[in-house]
């Protein structure tokens, strides 16, 4: 896809392939083609970054990270795995994680990765929280003082107001605790 600004200028170019099955497990990096132009490109792609010889038997499109490096794109967009992960830092190359938790094991702020290509230097990444439900487990370990109900409840809220103050909770969130 051709990005261009509001005047028609070329300004960026996004590149990405897409799987024939939900279960192909070949590199389809080796698909991407260089970009053309100077304008900075982005390469999607919907895969499995693996790093040693042990791949995951529900892996799929699988790359290793020296892939994508060797690619001249700016930045890569990357999808499958359900956690906000940078996994490289030249190019830069992350997971932006699900926008909304499946289960409890998806805890935390989810959303989306804003993502800025300046002039020079390398891509500003920033995490936007989207998910108006949040899933969060709270351990309450320091239990030894507690001696009645009351007091369970406050150390309760507190560790739910800790969650509630958070820079990236939401105000019209619903949370699953």
């Amino acid at each position: 896809i051709v990005v261009r600004d509001d005047s028609g200028e070329v300004v960026g170019r996004v590149i990405g392939c897409g799987l024939s099955s939900g279960s192909q497990r070949d590199n389809l990096v080796a698909r991407y083609p260089d970009p053309s132009g100077p304008q900075p490109a982005v390469g999607m792609l919907h895969g499995t970054l693996v790093t040693g010889s042990d791949i995951d038997r529900g892996a799929v499109a699988i790359a290793r990270p020296d892939d994508l490096a060797a690619k001249p794109y700016r930045y890569w967009a990357l999808g499958h795995v359900h956690r906000r992960e940078q996994v490289l830092e030249r190019p830069a190359a992350h997971y932006p994680g699900p926008l909304i938790a499946h289960d409890f094991s998806e805890g935390g702020a989810l959303g989306a990765l804003l993502v800025t290509l300046p002039a020079s230097g390398p891509p500003v990444v920033e995490f936007r929280s989207l998910a108006t439900v949040r899933w969060e487990t709270i351990v309450l370990d320091q239990l030894e003082e507690v001696a009645d109900p009351v007091a369970l409840r406050g150390q309760a809220e507190a560790a739910v107001d800790d969650l509630r103050t958070s820079p990236d909770a939401r105000d019209d969130q619903t949370w699953l605790l």
